[in-house]
């Protein structure tokens, strides 16, 4: 939630676009289907989904790694170009 809020707000206070040339407005913070509030009200639903599918034994040997951070993934990608194995 700390990086969407951050990127949202920078969006709205810069002016910046989005896709398809959008712009997010102070108006648009109070919208249902603002980016925060969507990711809010969507969260706990979404994180429960994901994880049952982790657990799916149609799925298995599926490796699932979570990440805390996009410093972590950064670095667990960069681990696997030095050992050769591509990404």
């Amino acid at each position: 939630m700390p990086r969407i809020l951050r990127r949202s707000l920078r969006r709205t206070l810069l002016r910046e676009r989005i896709f398809g040339g959008n712009l997010e407005t102070v108006s648009g913070w109070f919208g249902s289907d603002h980016p925060v509030w969507w990711a809010w009200s969507q969260h706990g639903a979404r994180r429960s989904e994901i994880g049952r599918r982790a657990q799916d034994p149609r799925f298995a040997p599926l490796q699932v790694i979570r990440f805390r951070s996009p410093r972590r993934a950064d670095e667990w990608l960069r681990t696997l170009r030095e050992d050769g194995s591509g990404v």
